[in-house]
């Protein structure tokens, strides 16, 4: 039986059970599609003792933001070339009424959600990635995963938006997927989920459950996984590579793909 968003509130499970820590990456394509299966699904990982952090990005809004605003942008190896002048736009939009309107959302269905940006508390520092091809775009350097315990323990939910600062004070723009990748391993977490619109790895057209490694790099090279998955893909791979015992792509209700090490059975 699934429970409702409004039944997770459970102060025992809060207070002693709170053990596994799961990071769930939502990107652009899916946030405005997010239906009663996933809360439920959310609510049933609260249920059962799971701390629950979202990375969030937000790629179809910034680009109609930068389209209202007469912004040209460009791809460059799937990553969003991001101007000085886009940036502001794309703070805005990511930091903005992206996350305020999914906080709302999950507030609106029970959970205790806050909305963050990584520039606050210096969540997520960065050096620029390669300014002279990609702009304002940021490579993860320090993650204040301190903050982000301290909410869990208190039971809440952060909700994060891919913004962080670079040493100069500055915004710049995240990739969600590295971005979640950097808030999993800050926290040791024990799960990571990167959510897609699709239901996970698929090939000619059927949802592949278990994955590896060497079979994920076969299929990058045959185009079986490319475009915006391939950056996902890249980001599961450094999780499992870095500790985190599960790692998943998977569709709304975060039922998907399962990525394994070679040789471990799950």
């Amino acid at each position: 039986m699934r429970l409702r968003a409004d039944q997770c509130e459970l102060p025992h499970v809060r207070k002693e059970r709170y053990s596994v820590r799961h990071v769930i990456k939502a990107g652009g394509s899916v946030l405005s599609d997010l239906n009663d299966h996933f809360y439920e699904a959310l609510a049933h990982l609260k249920s059962i003792g799971q701390d629950i952090i979202i990375v969030h990005g937000g790629g179809p809004h910034i680009s109609a933001k930068l389209d209202s605003c007469g912004i040209p942008f460009e791809k460059v190896d799937g990553i969003r070339v991001t101007s000085k002048q886009a940036m502001k736009a794309v703070e805005e939009t990511l930091a903005g009424s992206v996350n305020t309107s999914f906080v709302r959302r999950l507030n609106k269905a029970g959970f205790d959600a806050v909305g963050l940006s990584g520039s606050d508390a210096e969540l997520l520092q960065c050096s620029l990635l390669d300014e002279s091809r990609y702009g304002m775009v940021g490579k993860v350097e320090k993650t204040n995963g301190r903050l982000l315990r301290h909410m869990l323990q208190g039971g809440f939910i952060p909700v994060i938006s891919s913004i962080g600062m670079n040493e100069n004070g500055d915004a710049v723009n995240i990739n969600a997927d590295v971005a979640a990748e950097a808030v999993a391993l800050a926290v040791v977490a024990d799960q990571i989920t990167f959510i897609s619109d699709v239901e996970g790895l698929m090939e000619n057209k059927q949802l592949i459950k278990k994955a590896t490694r060497q079979e994920i790099q076969n299929w990058i090279q045959d185009g079986t996984i490319y475009g915006g998955m391939i950056p996902k893909v890249e980001a599961a791979l450094n999780c499992l590579d870095n500790g985190i015992k599960s790692v998943s792509i998977a569709g709304t209700a975060l039922n998907g793909t399962t990525i394994q090490k070679e040789g471990i059975a799950v």
